[in-house]
Formats: C-alpha cells, structure tokens, sequence
C-alpha cells in the first residue's frame, strides 16, 4: 500500500513539474486565480466547491493585493478570517522554511505566515525576487507536503505576480 501511495506521489509531482514547465511567467493574467503549480495530496472532498478551499482563499487575497509592499501583503493575509486558528507573521531570517526539504534561496526577502501550533499542517510565505520563474522551480523542486511526521498538507497553491511569489500549503478546510 505505502509502495502504491508513493507511486501516485511521484506521479502527482511529475505532472505538475511537466504542466508547470510549459507556463511563461508573463503577469498577462493577473486577474485569475489559476494557480502556477498546484498539489493535491489527497482527493478534494465532493462538498467542496471550486475556489472554496483554504488555499484558494488565500491566493484570491494575495491577487487582491499584489501591488501591495511585501509587508501590507502579509498583513492582509494575515487578518484572513478564513484563518480560523492561532497563527502569526514574521519577517524570514535565514534560509530555512517549513514545507521544504532543504534551505532556500534566490530570494530578497520573505514574510511567513503559519500556525501557532506545529500540528497544523499550514505553512504561507510570500517571497521577494527579482526572478520569480527561477524560485518558484526551485520551490516546486524542494517542497515537502508532509514537513512534520505528524501532518501533511491537502493542497498546495503557488502563483507569481510581479516580483512576488505566493506560496501556501493548507488543509483543504479548518472546519
């Protein structure tokens, strides 16, 4: 079963690096909410609707206030209603985020926003960059779905805007 369920992993992973591969980075769409790489690791529930999930909440936001400074974008979603639980943002320092398998970089600044509490499988960052295609490869490379032995994260949502890269690994709801 594990041997089966790594397999489908793998399978998810190389067809979102194939149709990520094949997406300009040109900002010509900035009104949708198609996300640039996309991850589910487990099925979206049937009650669910299209745009309804935590994640995709969370990208209409960042989209709503992309022009924003890495700071005001952060607060904003920050104060999502839709974040339900105990969470904070703060400035990164150093290279290491949750929801990636090794250290980053290629990146000016960064904002995290994440749970107070380690069991929830929820990690949003908003990185600064003067080459959003290049990070957001390596992000698609390196991310970890399942950082802690104790969660994983349902869906993954990554969008580039400017010279912004929106993040965020979520449960597919907190309800």
């Amino acid at each position: 079963m594990k041997k089966t369920l790594k397999l489908i992993a793998i399978m998810l992973v190389a067809l979102c690096l194939l149709a990520g591969c094949g997406k300009s980075n040109d900002d010509s769409n900035n009104g949708t909410l198609e996300a640039d790489y996309h991850l589910e690791t487990t099925e979206r529930p049937s009650d669910l609707a299209e745009g309804s999930s935590l994640a995709e909440i969370l990208l209409a936001q960042f989209m709503e206030n992309k022009d924003k400074s890495l700071e005001e974008i952060a607060t904003a979603l920050n104060s999502n209603e839709a974040l339900v639980f105990a969470h904070d943002t703060y400035e990164v320092e150093g290279n290491w985020f949750a929801g990636f398998k090794e250290e980053l970089s290629g990146y000016q600044s960064a904002r995290a926003i994440v749970p107070m509490i380690g069991t929830i499988p929820f990690n949003m960052y908003v990185f600064e960059t003067d080459d959003t295609a290049a990070l957001m490869n390596t992000l698609n490379s390196l991310v970890d779905m399942r950082w802690n032995i104790c969660t994983e994260a349902d869906q993954m949502l990554m969008k580039a805007a400017g010279n912004y890269v929106f993040v965020v690994m979520a449960p597919w709801s907190t309800n």
